[in-house]
């Protein structure tokens, strides 16, 4: 069998593209310092004085023999639809789209309890308290935890669970390969249901993974921390509906 717990020895599944979307991704979600924030704020207001331009030109072209109406319909439609997209109503309802449809957690006890890798910036951590609660209440009698490079048993360890309860791999990068290295581990073992632990942007995309594994998924969410920055929101509901729709794309989903 692969060794899952040494990085050194993990085989990659994911293609270039994959890992240059992660490196991205990650990139997006690292807090800026003040002077790139500024940055991006002059950055903004050159686009905007850009297009408020071309919008002026072209309708003071509208006796012209040359004037092109489409252009200005497109250029002011186009503003305007990227300004709805990104305003915080638009945002909060793709944020509860992402998690409105997922069912509470039953309570119901399972074979294990699994949380993928997540940047700790999203939850402060709650993966691990919950998971760490979740045992300690005889939901189940081992805690899985996949990917992120490195298993955090220290950190369940200092939360009163004992090392012969924990399992892991530090192999996956992506949700994919969540699935796929937690699946390679556990089903063998007969361990088939789950309860699954990440937030709730991220839980859509994990439920249909994991099932698509062959895992029975009952879903735990945690809570992003309350001063995640509008950025990062952005971030990731781009990142959520998008890896959707590569996945259906790719059939992944089947």
């Amino acid at each position: 069998m692969i060794d899952l717990m040494d990085f050194n020895e993990c085989p990659r599944l994911g293609s270039s593209w994959t890992q240059f979307t992660q490196s991205i991704s990650r990139l997006l979600l690292t807090p800026l310092p003040l002077h790139v924030k500024g940055l991006i704020v002059l950055i903004a207001c050159a686009i905007a004085v850009w297009l408020g331009r071309t919008i002026y030109r072209q309708w003071n072209k509208r006796h012209h023999p040359h004037w092109n109406p489409t252009w200005t319909r497109v250029t002011i439609g186009g503003a305007i639809a990227f300004l709805v997209l990104v305003s915080p109503p638009s945002l909060n309802l793709a944020l509860w789209g992402l998690s409105s449809h997922i069912p509470s957690d039953p309570g119901t006890p399972a074979d294990a309890i699994v949380f993928p890798g997540r940047p700790y910036r999203l939850d402060g951590g709650g993966r691990f308290a919950a998971a760490a609660e979740l045992w300690q209440e005889g939901r189940a009698p081992l805690i899985f935890v996949s990917g992120s490079g490195t298993t955090p048993f220290d950190i369940l360890e200092d939360m009163g669970v004992p090392r012969s309860a924990m399992s892991g791999e530090v192999c996956s990068l992506t949700t994919n390969e969540n699935a796929i290295y937690s699946a390679y581990s556990l089903l063998p073992e007969g361990i088939q249901e789950i309860v699954l632990i990440t937030d709730p942007p991220h839980m859509w995309r994990s439920i249909l993974t994991f099932q698509n594994q062959g895992f029975e998924v009952i879903p735990h969410m945690t809570s992003l921390v309350k001063d995640l920055g509008y950025r990062e929101k952005i971030v990731l509901v781009l990142r959520e509906y998008g890896g959707l729709l590569s996945y259906v794309v790719l059939g992944r989903l089947e």
